[in-house]
């Protein structure tokens, strides 16, 4: 309540630029995102999770079509 709504915004804003700019840093990326289709490939990766194997800077992306 002592920022008022604008302020909160502009703080705001701000705090997800600085973030989006630090996680989208090509010299040092936060996030890498790998692609796997089909069945097998999603038990895989989903084994991968539960053993504890998988890395935290990747993020799955699974297709089952």
């Amino acid at each position: 309540t002592d920022w008022g709504s604008a302020v909160f915004g502009q703080k705001l804003v701000a705090a997800w630029h600085a973030f989006t700019d630090k996680v989208t840093n090509p010299a040092a990326p936060w996030l890498t995102v790998e692609h796997h289709a089909g069945k097998v490939a999603a038990q895989q990766a989903y084994a991968q999770v539960l053993a504890g194997s998988g890395d935290p800077q990747v993020g799955l992306i699974i297709t089952l079509k």
